[in-house]
């Protein structure tokens, strides 16, 4: 079944996941929320490892990311976030300006407040995590 699956309908059930997310993680407490978003993340990063064939591929699965990203920060904590790509052994040995893009992309996060707030707690953790 997996290999009959073409990448659109991938990524259409990939956006239907998001949306029925977004829908549901208001009526849930904030420990449910993690529970829903951060192994579709987690699931989302080790398929983007597994699957780095190409550069056309590895960049739709960075578009993929980015939206994931900015779909879930209104639901977890930018720091839950972030600890879960820092823990992730593919992210381990990347620059900070790598996980500011991957956590910042290109999507406008709400005004320069939140862009300054979102890239101080990414470099406060990497910082953090260079250190331990």
């Amino acid at each position: 079944m997996l290999s009959s699956i073409s990448w659109n309908q991938l990524q259409a059930i990939f956006l239907v996941i998001i949306q029925f997310s977004q829908r549901n993680s208001p009526k849930l407490l904030p420990d449910g929320k993690e529970k829903l978003w951060l192994p579709l993340l987690q699931l989302l990063i080790a398929s983007h490892n597994k699957f780095q064939t190409t550069a056309e591929v590895s960049a739709a699965f960075n578009d993929m990311n980015k939206h994931l990203l900015g779909s879930m920060m209104g639901h977890v904590s930018l720091t839950t976030i972030v600890e879960v790509v820092l823990n992730n052994p593919s992210y381990q040995t990347a620059t900070f300006g790598e996980i500011r893009e991957l956590v910042t992309g290109k999507r406008k996060l709400g005004g320069y407040r939140r862009r300054s707030t979102c890239l101080n707690q990414v470099y406060f953790l990497s910082f953090s995590a260079f250190i331990a």
